[in-house]
């Protein structure tokens, strides 16, 4: 499967959902055989959670570094090629004088006043493929022999994330564009130089492959970077006037869209959370990236049933609503960053799909729609209290009305609950925003949810059908 999902522990079976088990909210049935009937019945919803190995890297800000979260250790590396500024030439008399490897971050996860490293390798055995889709379980051994001759770092760059040594205050930014420059070897100095074959893209990166990069020391830290870049700097002369003139420039290589850039994700000790995620019965979890997934239950056998026989009695039956309300238990308003535990939140969005349709969803870049993937925001509620819950909210009653109508009586629907990252375009003629991609998301997130075991919000779906 594309999400390399091997199922963990099963923490809420699927249990008989007969109508004495059944919280009924109401019913309503007409009198006589010809007219519509409607009814209404609540339902627990079982769930369950799943490890996840990797998932399609497509990110639009990089990890890179170590870190702790609620449920492990996650490890975040950078395998990455560099476009050539195609058309350039190198004056003829060009001395190189220096090199860097640049990379711009907006904000880090975890402790910004803790110390980390950085390493960089040149990726000596092969490159990767424009066209092909990589995960985050990619294998930097596959690229790089790791000899001495590859190391292109001078020395590895010791930094911390909220004191960066490197920035430059940009207004249009909003303040500070932060940065990290890392000193690249003379020998590397040669191969960017490339002989000056700078004739295309494809051309340069068959002498050049791109670079690993990675954290080799510190594990309170992880940067999102936004971009990365190298800058060649070099002098040449030429005459004015008769007299030699020395000007200095520089040569820049960009990890834009023309070329591959992957994120490495390693949760180093999934395996240990175990303990953890199954003290509370009460509570599921979600986490990104590639991490942790929540699956739900959805009882066909017994919603067909109550609905098909009780409710609707035998009548062609019709699915107004079914809805599902799962509360983000770990959400805070304001989070505070002297409890770590508040530091990963849950996501902006989370997308829930039929399990049999994830893999082909974001290899094809498909878009959230009312059958087989739906997507909700993160919606807030003001309790009695004065307290802030947080929730997601979604209404598969057109996936309920196609199982009830195929008479999957004897099956469950398996709906992925996925965080996910998605673009949009707005219209400010219509006021409305579309959406025009959806993926995994690739961002450190943290969700808690309610089971149906849980006291205060027990998980279930509600559902309005009509028999016709």
């Amino acid at each position: 499967m594309l999400l390399g999902v091997s199922l963990l522990f099963v923490i809420i079976g699927i249990t008989s959902c007969s109508k004495n088990d059944v919280n009924p909210t109401g019913m309503s049935l007409l009198g006589t055989e010809d007219e519509i009937k409607v009814g209404t019945d609540t339902f627990p919803l079982p769930s369950y959670m799943v490890g996840v190995d990797s998932i399609p890297s497509d990110p639009d800000s990089l990890l890179l570094g170590e870190a702790d979260t609620k449920l492990g250790t996650i490890h975040a590396e950078v395998l990455t090629q560099f476009a050539c500024p195609e058309g350039f030439h190198f004056p003829d008399n060009a001395v190189l004088d220096s090199a860097f490897l640049i990379l711009y971050y907006s904000s880090w996860y975890g402790d910004g006043n803790s110390a980390m490293s950085i390493d960089v390798f040149q990726m000596d055995k092969k490159s990767m493929n424009y066209d092909e889709i990589y995960f985050t379980d990619i294998n930097p051994d596959d690229y790089c022999s790791f000899a001495d001759s590859t190391r292109v770092a001078k020395n590895p760059i010791v930094l911390t994330a909220r004191t960066p040594t490197d920035s430059t205050y940009l207004s249009s930014a909003g303040g500070y564009l932060k940065y990290i420059k890392v000193p690249l070897t003379e020998d590397f100095m040669e191969v960017l130089r490339n002989n000056g074959n700078y004739e295309s893209s494809s051309k340069f990166l068959e002498n050049f492959k791109g670079l690993y990069i990675k954290s080799v020391f510190g594990s309170s830290t992880i940067l999102y970077i936004n971009s990365l870049a190298m800058s060649l700097h070099y002098h040449f002369t030429y005459q004015i006037e008769g007299k030699d003139t020395t000007t200095k420039d520089v040569v820049d290589f960009y990890a834009n869209d023309e070329v591959r850039t992957v994120n490495r994700i390693n949760h180093i000790d999934r395996l240990d959370i175990i303990d953890i995620v199954t003290n509370d019965e009460e509570i599921s979890y979600i986490e990104s990236p590639a991490h942790i997934y929540t699956v739900l239950q959805v009882p066909l056998s017994n919603i067909t049933t109550s609905i098909k026989d009780s409710m609707l009695q035998g009548k062609r039956p019709y699915t107004n609503s079914a809805k599902i309300k799962v509360y983000a238990t770990n959400y805070v308003s304001k989070v505070d960053q002297t409890k770590p535990e508040q530091w990963s939140q849950p996501p902006k969005y989370m997308l829930l799909i039929e399990k049999d349709h994830v893999e082909k969803f974001f290899t094809s870049r498909s878009l959230p729609n009312d059958t087989t993937a739906i997507l909700s925001s993160l919606y807030t509620e003001q309790n009695e209290d004065l307290t802030t819950s947080a929730y997601y909210s979604y209404d598969i009653s057109t996936l309920l009305t196609k199982a009830l109508r195929e008479e999957k009586t004897d099956s469950t629907l398996e709906l992925f609950m996925i965080p996910v990252a998605i673009n949009s375009i707005y219209s400010s003629t219509y006021g409305t925003s579309t959406i025009t991609s959806v993926r995994p998301l690739q961002v450190i997130s943290s969700t808690q949810i309610n089971t149906k075991e849980n006291k205060s919000n027990p998980l279930r779906i509600s559902v309005v059908a009509t028999g016709l």
